[in-house]
């Protein structure tokens, strides 16, 4: 506790707390991937193995202590790093993609940060945690994103090529028809 005076009259008390077990116990929030990847994305990103990491030490440390995990923080924020700087498919390297994988990784630098503090709430870990949460389901949405977008385009395409097939079909059926028209 800390007081603090500039008149003899006036004090403002700040007072933060440690985070403790009790704390971190009483607080102990359940974290989940709230975007899964849909087939089609899964499949993209089966070789991405930095992804694949990441993906698992999220769906297995999403019910630990927040003591747990500012201790796992500085492995977290390790694999973070390897994920943005190693896109190995190439159709995922891309600046849209790349962006939230940049903001996952600042929020695991966050929460390395955090584990160096002494004095940090139960209530801060929490909302950090979540923001780790959030921002790897925004990035498993753009990855179903760019799938969705790949297969609508995959279609569009097809719906065009079988149009000027069916356009160029029909032009060379009615030539012969129209040569008979001209007259001599």
């Amino acid at each position: 506790m800390i007081h603090f005076s500039c008149k003899k009259d006036a004090s403002i008390e700040v007072q933060n707390t440690p985070i403790s077990i009790q704390d971190s116990i009483r607080t102990n929030l359940n974290y989940s991937i709230t975007e899964k990847l849909n087939p089609a994305a899964q499949e993209l990103s089966k070789e991405w193995t930095e992804y694949n990491e990441v993906n698992r030490f999220l769906e297995n440390n999403g019910s630990n202590s927040n003591e747990q995990a500012l201790f796992n923080a500085k492995e977290f924020a390790g694999l973070t790093e390897k994920l943005k700087d190693t896109i190995s498919v190439q159709e995922l390297n891309i600046p849209a993609l790349k962006i939230r994988l940049n903001v996952l990784h600042n929020e695991a630098l966050r929460l390395q940060d955090m584990a160096t503090i002494s004095v940090i709430s139960a209530k801060e870990v929490n909302l950090e945690r979540q923001k780790i949460y959030d921002a790897f389901s925004a990035v498993n949405f753009k990855l179903n994103n760019l799938t969705d977008q790949a297969k609508i385009n995959d279609k569009l395409k097809q719906f065009v090529d079988e149009m000027v097939l069916d356009t160029t079909v029909r032009t060379n059926l009615a030539e012969p028809a129209l040569d008979s028209l001209k007259t001599p």
